[in-house]
């Protein structure tokens, strides 16, 4: 799970990055450890950003 157009580091970075703004919803209550809370949200964020950035080359190269 990588866009294609980024460094590691630089992914890994926004991605710990958006995480941190996310985690404070995290209910222990719920009866979901943080681990998989955590994980759900890295995932989801990464599959996100992928689809974005398959959309944007679609685009550029349409327009061409």
């Amino acid at each position: 799970l990588y866009p294609p157009d980024e460094e590691f580091q630089e992914t890994f970075d926004d991605t710990i990055s958006f995480l941190m703004t996310k985690v404070d919803k995290f209910n222990p209550d719920s009866g979901y450890k943080a681990y998989s809370y955590c994980g759900t949200i890295c995932k989801n964020y990464l599959l996100f950003k992928i689809s974005q950035c398959i959309k944007n080359i679609k685009v550029y190269f349409f327009k061409l």
